[in-house]
């Protein structure tokens, strides 16, 4: 359907947000964006924490009803950063793997842990450095949907962080992998579905009718949000949750 074009392809590669090479920290801050908001997640230099494969409190994650009920979800991209989440024993709302890491097959443990969440399956077709109108619905309706749900591509699956921080509700966090880095965590507002609008945007191909799959769903969070705002002015409540005497505030790690 759309198809990156050559002279974005460095934009793309940069992180959309902050970087975590420690699962705990990273789930910290998937938390404290749920609760108060994408600006305040990410915010303050330092590292601590035991890793990938320490306990957690979080178990699973929350499934929106989408925008008008004003629920964040976790999307992860990319098989490896999927695998360290549910590890940690959190499973995502809507995870989008292709069986691969740097073009090489994942490790058998990889892909049996990805096969073990009682989630919906979607498998798909979206050729490397496209999104595929079927690629599209499935991550749409897998944020609408009431159970977890992993789409599963033949080819690659690289690209769908960018539409999926267009339709996340706000408070969302979208995780996807950064290759020699670690995970960018991306908490969505309006600031970050406008970005994501404006880069899909600018893609080759029929990018109206991508927008068009998105847009309607799209616009009910945006209204919502509006609302909500609305309702609010002037009052500003900040959460800031910890998680086993982790805050997130001092989870952060590389933030570009």
């Amino acid at each position: 359907m759309i198809r990156l074009p050559d002279r974005l392809r460095e934009s793309v590669s940069e992180p959309q947000g902050c970087v975590y090479t420690e699962t705990d920290h990273l789930l910290a801050a998937v938390e404290t964006t749920g609760d108060s908001g994408p600006a305040d997640a990410d915010s303050s230099p330092s590292q601590s924490g035991s890793g990938p494969d320490s306990d957690t409190a979080v178990t699973s994650a929350t499934k929106s009803d989408g925008p008008s009920g004003g629920e964040p979800v976790l999307v992860t991209v990319g098989d490896i950063v999927t695998y360290h989440v549910l590890e940690a024993g959190v499973t995502p709302d809507v995870a989008v793997t292709d069986g691969r890491t740097e073009r090489e097959d994942v490790a058998p443990r990889v892909a049996a842990r990805l096969q073990e969440p009682d989630s919906t399956r979607v498998p798909v077709e979206s050729p490397p450095a496209e999104l595929s109108r079927e690629l599209l619905v499935a991550l749409r309706d897998g944020i609408r949907a009431d159970n977890s749900t992993i789409i599963e591509v033949d080819g690659e699956e690289d690209l769908a962080a960018v539409p999926a921080q267009l339709i996340s509700p706000p408070g969302s966090s979208v995780v996807y992998g950064q290759p020699g880095e670690g995970m960018v965590h991306v908490g969505v507002d309006e600031s970050t579905a406008e970005r994501a609008r404006d880069l899909l945007s600018e893609f080759d191909g029929d990018t109206e009718a991508a927008l068009a799959v998105l847009d309607s769903w799209v616009r009910r969070w945006v209204w919502h949000r509006r609302y909500q705002m609305a309702t609010v002015r002037g009052l500003a409540v900040t959460r800031r949750p910890e998680r086993n005497g982790l805050d997130a505030r001092d989870a952060f790690v590389q933030c570009l």
